[in-house]
């Protein structure tokens, strides 16, 4: 999982009605790809020329079928995670692990919070009524508190950005969590919490101000980040320059902006990093910051604000950011989407209107289109519709595979997204 930290993060963000030939679950039934192509996202986009040469298109994706979740009782599903063809979902009153394979699911009804799944298919979750924290595979329930070094109870904050995040970080054999005040470790046996003040990191202690941490793993080099937001209702107020961890050890990375407020950071198999605050984009080659300029400052109408919503590091290693552009009465107007190619971010399309779309970059680097509801992808035509299906939940396996559920509320199926493999980023070859 996963929403931020990492490069594909466990986003949760899922309606509609399916034939009734479609129970039979042993069965894969994919949508068709030819329904009201010229369908859009909110109210009108555009598409740059830039972007349009760089694209050789074929087909459009289909979503299919995978199975009916409407006999797994755990109340309405608000999130999930897929890892190696088992479903983790996480309802309204329990957990359940459904594995694809052997057709089997294992549920536990109970009120909880949710973390994420590690490496071994495990779930991690608190509750309210216990200052422990959990893991449950679907046969064991295994409970860390004072003894195995959870010694804090847990507090957590859901900022406005970013919209992919997810408090656990898996890193090696290690599994690292991003609270509202700390970071803490487990290494397989016990827990380890690093207090904001060991780190390094000084919090804002004032009322109506939450502070959100995020977390980074650079593989090259196998160190940790943290950094943090302070968050005062929607606006940042501050936070802090990012700080690594080498094994023994939290010391600060120095920033060119003081009190910075980061909202996301990621790296590349290479190591470079990228950092983004609510209005600039960096990047970082182990030595020095260098900030990436964003065309959009050109383009914002007057009395216009601006936030980067989302950034996504796709499997060619291209950034895409989302930008969302608000009026001066506080309303947001349009969201700008942007590819970096040869220094500088280039403008793919503008979405109006006040829905935040979620950009997914496919196993492909095949950029796919979450909003309102719906899920698109760019065409040389501009913005088209891959099925006219709803769908209430959307997440990315650490694989680049795309995953949908439609109909939480009274009969839900899971779907996924299959690529024609001949839908490639010629540019990124």
């Amino acid at each position: 999982m996963k929403s931020c930290a990492s490069s594909y993060g466990f986003i949760t963000i899922l309606n509609g009605l399916v034939i009734a030939s479609l129970i039979l679950i042993s069965q894969t039934t994919s949508l068709s790809s030819n329904h009201t192509a010229n369908t859009t996202p909110d109210k009108h986009h555009t598409l740059s020329s830039d972007f349009i040469e760089s694209i050789v298109y074929d087909k459009t994706p289909s979503i299919v079928l995978k199975y009916d979740l409407s006999q797994i009782q755990i109340g309405l599903i608000e999130g999930f995670s897929v890892n190696k063809q088992k479903i983790f979902l996480k309802g309204t009153y329990g957990l359940a692990i459904l594995d694809l394979d052997k057709k089997e699911t294992y549920v536990k009804r109970f009120r909880n919070i949710f973390l994420g799944v590690d490496n071994e298919q495990g779930i991690w979750y608190l509750t309210e009524t216990s200052n422990s924290i959990f893991r449950w595979d679907g046969k064991k329930t295994v409970e860390f508190g004072k003894n195995q070094g959870w010694i804090l109870p847990a507090r957590f904050h859901k900022p406005l950005i970013p919209v992919n995040s997810t408090p656990l970080l898996i890193a090696g054999d290690n599994i690292w969590l991003a609270t509202s005040s700390d970071v803490r470790l487990f290494n397989g046996k016990t827990w380890r919490v690093f207090t904001a003040t060991e780190i390094g990191i000084k919090l804002p202690f004032k009322v109506g101000v939450e502070p959100n941490f995020i977390l980074a793993h650079n593989s090259l080099t196998g160190e940790i980040w943290a950094a943090a937001c302070y968050w005062q209702g929607d606006q940042w107020v501050g936070g802090s320059s990012p700080y690594q961890f080498d094994g023994k050890r939290w010391y600060k990375i120095e920033f060119p902006i003081e009190n910075v407020c980061v909202t996301q950071l990621t790296f590349d198999k290479n190591g470079n990093g990228y950092l983004t605050t609510p209005t600039t984009v960096w990047k970082y080659n182990g030595k020095n910051w260098n900030e990436i300029n964003l065309p959009v400052f050109q383009e914002m109408p007057k009395n216009s604000t601006f936030r980067i919503i989302q950034f996504a590091l796709g499997s060619f290693e291209n950034p895409w950011i989302s930008v969302e552009l608000t009026k001066e009465n506080g309303i947001p107007d349009q969201s700008h989407i942007f590819q970096y190619k040869d220094t500088k971010f280039i403008k793919v399309s503008t979405l109006e209107g006040i829905s935040k779309p979620v950009l997914f970059l496919t196993a492909q680097n095949s950029p796919i289109f979450y909003n309102n509801k719906k899920v698109f992808q760019t065409t040389p035509a501009g913005i088209e519709l891959i099925s006219d299906k709803n769908f209430e939940l959307i997440i990315q396996d650490l694989d680049g595979n795309i995953w949908l559920i439609s109909d939480t509320k009274s009969r839900p199926l899971l779907w996924s997204l299959v690529e024609n493999q001949n839908f490639i980023e010629a540019a990124n070859q």
